[in-house]
């Protein structure tokens, strides 16, 4: 894989991926409240962005399991495609962070007492 954008969004595309970028961490805003990625990942200065369409027949499917199924393969091809580039990327010298597709990666635990986060410590917090 050629480490520039064009050749990371060829190799993304070539694994099956239908649409991919390549963002600023700093102003990639994610979540609620919005917040950029160096939040997770204070080092970032990039991030991959990728996205796979589902099945029409699974979206339009009179069952919800047939989108469910359809649903979950389509993470799993994401997840795939990113621990793949991330080990490229990391064999090359750079520090990733792959995170999955379809699960949290920060889960929070409001203290209705102090209107805090009680849950797990931010990752600023283990690595300031």
């Amino acid at each position: 894989m050629d480490i520039s954008t064009a050749g990371i969004k060829e190799y993304v595309r070539s694994r099956g991926i239908d649409l991919v970028g390549v963002a600023d961490a700093g102003k990639l805003l994610l979540a609620d409240p919005p917040r950029p990625a160096t939040n997770l990942m204070p080092a970032a200065k990039s991030v991959i962005v990728m996205a796979v369409a589902h099945s029409l027949g699974a979206v339009y499917a009179p069952h919800i399991m047939l989108w469910t199924r359809n649903k979950m393969q389509t993470s799993r091809l994401l997840d795939q495609v990113a621990e793949e580039v991330g080990r490229a990327l990391e064999n090359k010298g750079f520090l990733t962070l792959p995170v999955s597709a379809d699960k949290p990666v920060e889960i929070f635990k409001l203290n209705h007492g102090t209107g805090k986060n009680s849950g797990r410590p931010a990752y600023s917090d283990i690595f300031p």
